[in-house]
Formats: C-alpha cells, sequence, structure tokens
C-alpha cells in the first residue's frame, strides 16, 4: 500500500515568472528541472523527519526505505516533467517503535497494544528485544509483531505533503529562474 502526492504545478504561474524575468524557454526548462529535485530532495527530507516524530519511531531508517521519488521526464511541447514521492503505508515492525514490551497472561503488551499468542524473544548479539506473535494453533509458525500505520501516513501525506508541495515547488523555480536570468548562473 502506498500513498503519492503528486506536483500540479500551475503553468499560468510558471509563465508568468518567465515573463517578469524575460527568460528563454531554455532557461525556464533547466530551471524547472532543477528545482522539482530541489522539491523532491526537500519534501522527501521532511516527510522523513516528520513520519519519525508522529510515528515515535526510533530511528528514520524504518522509513527511508518506504519514501520514493518518482521522476517523470518532459515529453517535448508544453510537458516540463512532473514528480512524484511514494510513501509506504504497510504495516511496520514493533521493534521500530519506540517504547518497553511487557509480557501479560494474554501476550505481550505494548504501546497501548495487546499482541495476543506473542512473546519477547532477544534477536542477536546487541540482545536486541523484539515481540514475535505465534500464527499457527502450535508453537511454530510465528511472526514479528506489526503495528498499523496507514492511517497516520494517509494523514500526514493529506495534511503536511499535500499542503506543502506546490508552495516549496514555486519558491524553488523562482530561485532557480532568477539565478539563470538575472545572475547568469549556468549556459544559456
Amino acid at each position: 500500500m502506498g500513498l503519492q502526492p503528486r506536483l500540479n504545478y500551475d503553468m499560468r504561474q510558471v509563465d508568468r515568472v518567465a515573463r517578469e524575468l524575460g527568460a528563454s524557454e531554455r532557461q525556464v526548462r533547466v530551471a524547472f528541472r532543477r528545482a522539482l529535485s530541489r522539491t523532491g530532495t526537500t519534501l522527501r527530507a521532511r516527510a522523513r523527519k516528520d513520519l519519525r516524530e508522529g510515528l515515535d519511531l526510533r530511528s528514520a531508517k524504518p522509513i527511508r526505505n518506504r519514501l520514493r521519488l518518482i521522476r517523470f521526464k518532459a515529453r517535448g511541447g508544453r510537458d516540463l516533467g512532473a514528480l512524484r514521492l511514494w510513501m509506504g503505508a504497510n504495516d511496520m515492525a514493533t521493534s521500530a517503535f519506540k517504547g518497553r514490551a511487557t509480557v501479560t497472561p494474554e501476550g505481550v503488551s505494548y504501546r497501548g497494544e495487546v499482541f495476543k499468542r506473542a512473546f519477547i524473544a532477544r534477536f542477536n548479539k546487541m540482545n536486541d528485544r523484539r515481540i514475535f506473535q505465534r500464527t499457527g494453533p502450535g508453537r511454530l509458525p510465528i511472526e514479528v509483531a506489526k503495528i498499523e500505520v496507514e492511517e497516520d501516513v494517509k494523514e500526514y501525506a493529506e495534511r503536511v505533503a499535500f499542503q506543502q508541495v506546490d508552495d516549496l515547488f514555486m519558491s524553488n523555480f523562482v530561485r532557480e529562474l532568477r539565478a539563470r536570468t538575472i545572475y547568469k548562473v549556468g549556459r544559456t
């Protein structure tokens, strides 16, 4: 399951800024491409930080693999390309979250959730404690206990990512185009 906020830039606004700065078509294309790249990198970094804090994770590592930038190249004409940020919303292992598990008669309690038929085991040489849950009628098979994060990721995407992306892109685009036209950065 993944969520994909997509950048929907307003071409009239891009044209207006280009006219104001007297930019050539090539300068607009290069500035647009650079602004897309910068916007994607910034959005991915913000999402990683915000999701780590919002989900109360131990580190940002589990989020890193769940955020992917998808860039669409320009197809010619008025199309200048596009950007999409993919956010994975699958359940996450309990070991990724902050907190301490306690054994209960039903299983294991962790962060207010009770995992029935679960137990705590030391996982590796570092004495990592992980929660495993029995899925069959006997002792085996077992799986790593997971916590659902889909609603939290969806809420973040709607509240933050969708809201910030257009303003962030236009800010980057104006900055790039200004650098190319006024300060003559890059080739013309």
